[in-house]
């Protein structure tokens, strides 16, 4: 291949300063190749990884091609190597390790990159890479793929040395550049830059396994399982994948909110609602059963949390964000033996708790799945370490003491010190904790029976895996050690099993997961103790059975989503507004004919004007009389808590669209607020807290007297278009919140 260096272009067009962001926040990145150099058409089939960034936009020009890239204001990492001189070794280790699963993704395609550099690696907010301009030269032929393999892996080097030294790789040693870079790191980067034939890594998976193990031999320790300075440095590594702070923003985020807040469900809701798939996974979740005796469907966040609790959607939505976090990943295949195992036994652990006292089961299942949190955290973030353990156990180690020698503190102490820095309520941290051999003592509080249920639904699932030639014997034998807490014969036990196998076989049933040979599932089904076991009918008729014994039932659907292989819902355009629209509605007509709380079913209505249109943001502002002006009350929308405050006008202000909207009771559409006729009747409060050029008014007025409006809003001018119908529904909906304010005035 002819060698394309000297006409290869990485342009931003750029002040000294600032990236030129364009008003939709995007940066154009362009790269410039001679046309015969370059491929008609960008593989996006093949190439679809998330380090991977797609061009947007392909152009001819004086014999070259001209590849656009509009996408957020992502900065090279040469501009962070500009400004930090060099990176800790293990940052920029980790940098090359999200880069390599990139190149893997192309390579495994017979796509190469071909002129890697700096230039064409952007990082996101959190630091995440992604590459551009992989795929734009021509797939090499057979015969000079591995040559073309070895560019990417010495380019990858040179970037690795770079980021480690600040130079390039010259003839001084990276050891002379660097002295803090031991001897082992050094030499990976040397057989990495080695582009001699036959030598250097063969590929990029052995390329990344070695920085792994280098990573790895940064963190192993044997010491005990509390050891805070291995618990230190997993977390650190996994914020180096980038995805983790978000995953762990948006979890704290749930677990912080306060059970005594008067405006919990607002805040509950409003953060759900910020995650579209979030949002559409859990509603499927509340509604795969018909609540037939709640009047209906539930079509918003905040009626299900109204009708099924706010504990109940809480912790539902945890565990949805954790494994759809972890499912979406390109090695989900490797966790879904532990997803599957992690969810049998949260499916026992509630299955265990209607056996004696009751007020256990309500977080049983989460509690029994989270019992295995820390197994899930390794699996997912340390692969290599994982791989180090299995084999320890293989050898003869327990499975404690390889995670001790591996990592540093075993899975329990990985899982409650992450699910402490997540916020988790301390009932749901101490379930994780594995309890020491010997009889159990019985239980002093409610957590700490939680956390007996879930160590021995634990400890009964490895035993459906391998009991030996004795399983009854070893089941009876293992029933001693709860017997003081649990007096329960193996017959019983057994029955419990088999009553958890049943409703998990329903769900891996109907999502087609199958039990592979050696599978969890395959074990499972094969296990001597569950012999005999019925498998469920193709009616999932005991689903509905199943879900009678206890709150958490939404929890145990949570597998559907967790394996699902369907991509997440997206809004559907034409008429999907009015559909929402209608199932709000019909939702608040069944709650306006049972007693309600005010403000609840509020914001029920407030959700569905934000669910069912494009509107940015959507407030629903009251008259204060004691200021004597329209104030905002709750919202939603980015950043809405920003805007709630600062959202007040009086109605004394001079003639402006917000008083003329409620003194005529008159519905406003505005679609641009700086057309020339409209501009002046824009006061400048309004300018000073929003940037929406386009809104909309639906007073609330009763008896002639304006108490209040709903108001939603879009950032760009004319891109509020609704149909005659969809006002009408608006309008609508506008009403049933009149109605319910009414019936509150009343009495009635």
């Amino acid at each position: 291949m002819q060698q394309p260096a000297q006409t290869l272009r990485h342009d931003i067009t750029q002040p000294p300063v600032a990236l030129p962001i364009a008003h939709d926040g995007t940066v154009r990145h362009t790269l410039s190749l001679p046309q015969k150099l370059t491929v008609a058409a960008f593989p996006a089939t093949a190439l679809r990884h998330p380090g991977i960034a797609p061009p947007s936009e392909q152009e001819q020009r004086d014999g070259l091609c001209l590849w656009h890239y509009d996408l957020p204001a992502w900065h090279p990492l040469a501009r962070l190597l500009d400004e930090s001189g060099v990176l800790p070794a293990k940052e920029a280790v980790g940098l090359c390790c999200e880069i390599l699963g990139a190149l893997m993704h192309a390579h495994a395609q017979g796509v190469v990159h071909g002129w890697l550099s700096l230039e064409h690696v952007l990082l996101d907010d959190e630091r995440k890479p992604h590459l551009i301009g992989i795929g734009l030269l021509p797939a090499p032929p057979a015969s000079g793929l591995p040559r073309m393999r070895q560019r990417d892996l010495v380019a990858l080097g040179g970037i690795l040395h770079q980021l480690l030294t600040g130079q390039p790789a010259g003839a001084t040693t990276l050891g002379q550049l660097n002295p803090l870079i031991d001897a082992e790191l050094e030499a990976i980067v040397v057989g990495a830059l080695d582009s001699a034939p036959e030598q250097g890594f063969a590929d990029a998976a052995s390329l990344l396994a070695a920085l792994q193990a280098w990573l790895t031999s940064q963190h192993r320790f044997i010491k005990g399982s509390a050891n805070p300075t291995a618990w230190g440095n997993l977390l650190e590594r996994m914020r180096y994948s980038a995805d983790f702070p978000a995953l762990s923003q948006a979890i704290q985020a749930i677990n912080q909110v306060s059970e005594d807040n008067t405006g919990r469900v607002q805040e509950l809701a409003e953060i759900i609602l910020q995650d579209f798939s979030l949002t559409n996974k859990l509603l499927r979740v509340v509604n795969s059963v018909h609540y037939s005796h709640f009047g209906g469907a539930v079509s918003t966040v905040s009626r299900a949390i109204v009708i099924l609790g706010f504990d109940t959607i809480r912790n539902l939505a945890i565990t949805l964000l954790l494994f759809e976090h972890m499912h979406n990943k390109v090695h989900a295949a490797t966790l879904k033996d532990t997803a599957l195992r992690t969810f049998f036994s949260g499916l026992l652990t509630r299955e265990l708790a209607q056996h004696g006292s009751t007020g256990d089961s309500e977080e049983a299942l989460i509690c029994g799945m989270f019992h295995h949190l820390g197994e899930l955290l390794c699996r997912f973030y340390f692969r290599e370490e994982s791989r180090l353990i299995d084999i320890k156990v293989e050898n003869g180690l327990s499975l404690t003491q390889a995670a001790i020698h591996t990592l540093g503190l075993d899975f329990a102490a990985l899982g409650m010190g992450v699910a402490e820095h997540w916020s988790f309520p301390e009932r749901i941290v101490q379930s994780m904790e594995w309890l020491p051999a010997g009889p159990i003592r019985p239980p002093g509080s409610a957590a700490a029976r939680l956390c007996i249920l879930a160590n021995l639904a634990a400890e009964l699932t490895r035993l459906t895996q391998d009991a030996g030639s004795t399983p009854r014997q070893t089941l009876e034998t293992l029933l001693e050690r709860y017997q003081r807490v649990l007096p329960l014969s193996a017959d019983k036990v057994i029955d419990h099993l088999r009553t958890a196998l049943r409703a998990f076989d329903e769900h891996v049933d109907s999502i087609g997961v199958t039990a592979h040979p050696d599978s969890f599932l395959a074990r499972l089904r094969s296990s001597p103790l569950l012999i005999g076991t019925a498998r469920t009918s193709a009616h999932p008729q005991s689903i509905a059975e199943a879900i009678q014994v206890s709150r958490p039932q939404e929890l145990e659907l949570a597998l559907d989503l967790m394996l699902d292989t369907e991509p997440a819902s997206t809004p559907l355009p034409g008429d999907s507004s009015q559909r929402l629209l209608s199932a709000g509605m019909q939702e608040i007509t069944h709650a306006l004919l049972a007693p309600f709380n005010l403000n609840e079913l509020l914001q029920t209505v407030l959700e569905t004007l934000f669910r069912a249109t494009p509107f940015e943001h959507v407030l629903l502002c009251t008259r204060d009389p004691r200021l004597g002006q329209m104030v905002a009350r709750f919202g939603f929308g980015e950043r809405i808590g920003e805007m709630i405050p600062c959202f007040r006008f009086s109605l004394q202000e001079p003639a402006n669209v917000f008083r003329v909207a409620l003194e005529r009771n008159a519905d406003i559409l505005i679609d641009d607020v700086n057309a020339p006729n409209i501009a002046g009747r824009i006061p400048e409060w309004f300018r000073r807290i929003t940037q929406a050029e386009t809104f909309i008014i639906l007073p609330l007025v009763l008896e002639n007297k304006p108490i209040g409006c709903l108001y939603g809003e879009r950032q760009r001018a004319h891109s509020l278009k609704p149909n005659v119908e969809t006002l009408n529904l608006l309008k609508a909906l506008r009403n049933q919140a009149l109605l319910a304010i009414r019936q509150k005035q009343t009495g009635s």
